[in-house]
């Protein structure tokens, strides 16, 4: 598995040889370096778009949301007040999230 972490959002990726890609949060991220402590995360992006109604079926993945470098995957809120953006650092289509992490 490839990865990269990009410093300007504090995301990371790993790569598996068929092409999929796992975000995470890189080590340097403000939430992890500063062990705030997550009030909530929210994968609502705005009123017409949310991560977790994400319907994807299909060989060829129908319903995928596309994604840019920059989109917004989710936003971190801490219990200080303070929130996190965390955005897609890779440009392709998102399957699913995972909110098993979601407190």
């Amino acid at each position: 598995m490839g990865g990269k972490i990009i410093p300007s959002n504090h995301t990371g990726s790993t790569f598996s040889p068929c092409r999929i890609c796992v975000i995470t949060l890189a080590e340097s991220h403000p939430v992890l370096q500063s062990g705030k402590t997550i009030k909530s995360i929210s994968y609502q992006i705005s009123t017409n778009c949310s991560r977790l109604q994400n319907k994807v079926s299909g060989k060829f993945k129908w319903g995928a949301q596309f994604l840019t470098e920059l989109a917004p995957l989710c936003k971190i809120y801490c219990s200080d007040g303070e929130e996190y953006t965390v955005s897609s650092c890779v440009r392709g289509c998102s399957m699913e999230v995972n909110e098993k992490h979601s407190p």
